[in-house]
């Protein structure tokens, strides 16, 4: 009795935990907006990333015009994260083009206003966006480059230290700490039931792994060597970079 209980319990907590982080990475309100139970359960983030690519999926199945249904994913597939990671995307972007380092890098990233060539880059990068999504064959493709994307700021966090520069993001990092095996226990069978759903290629899901562990390999040196740790910003950089290389990966492959 004891241990139904307690398997309730915890059961419980792990709803409420998956509604938190969808809270914080979605723009869907779930009733549940604590940011610590959301770090406790960071280690389920591919299930987050499923519900996200689930939530852009809906729109590729009506039959719009072509340009019209890009539009619209296009749309769904910033808006689903609230543009959260985005906006660390181009602060950390004013600090690489900056050429500062250290706390003049700091200063720089805290700053309301963008330099002139994260706009133009960012403008560019929206645009190749909108016309890898337009040429994208296989939409089922949206569920892997989302939890791919997120597993990437997870992993990120996990090879990361804590710093009292970034609230959020040491949160996160703290939380990645104890649950290494259980994220990769979680990973596993999300991609496995999705590979099962979709018969996705096994050597798409091979190389789009390398990609994104490339992807946190430069991320976190390109941060290393400019800031001298990880913040928020940087994982939200993280995910923009990792999802851009995914979405080329998946037009070309």
């Amino acid at each position: 009795m004891s241990y139904s209980l307690n398997l309730s319990k915890k059961f419980s907590e792990t709803i409420k935990g998956i509604r938190a982080l969808i809270s914080f990475f979605t723009i869907i309100p779930t009733g549940i907006n604590d940011i610590y139970l959301a770090s406790k359960f960071f280690f389920l983030i591919p299930i987050i990333g499923m519900f996200e690519g689930f939530m852009i999926y809906l729109f590729t199945i009506p039959e719009f015009n072509p340009f019209l249904k890009t539009c619209f994913i296009f749309f769904m597939y910033f808006i689903i994260t609230g543009l959260l990671h985005m906006d660390g995307f181009l602060d950390f972007l004013d600090v690489i083009f900056s050429g500062k380092k250290g706390l003049e890098a700091l200063k720089i990233m805290r700053q309301p206003c963008r330099g002139s060539m994260t706009i133009a880059f960012s403008t560019i990068f929206f645009i190749i966006t909108f016309f890898l999504i337009f040429n994208l064959k296989s939409y089922e493709r949206i569920f892997f480059i989302m939890i791919l994307s997120l597993e990437a700021m997870f992993i990120l966090s996990y090879l990361s230290t804590p710093t009292s520069y970034s609230y959020l993001g040491r949160l996160f990092i703290m939380g990645s700490k104890k649950f290494l095996k259980e994220n990769v226990l979680t990973f596993v069978l999300v991609i496995f039931f999705l590979i099962l759903i979709f018969n996705i290629n096994l050597l798409y899901i091979i190389f789009a792994i390398l990609i994104m562990l490339i992807s946190v390999f430069l991320t976190y040196k390109i941060s290393s060597k400019t800031l001298g740790f990880v913040n928020g910003d940087v994982l939200g950089f993280c995910f923009e970079v990792t999802r851009f290389l995914l979405l080329i990966f998946s037009v070309l492959f």
